[in-house]
């Protein structure tokens, strides 16, 4: 079950990691 919490939201922490990359630039 949390493999499956972690697959559905990997976009969004990607995307998350990203953001929080730019900001520490």
């Amino acid at each position: 079950m949390k493999s499956y919490f972690v697959e559905q939201n990997w976009d969004l922490t990607v995307q998350s990691v990203a953001y929080l990359k730019t900001l520490n630039v």
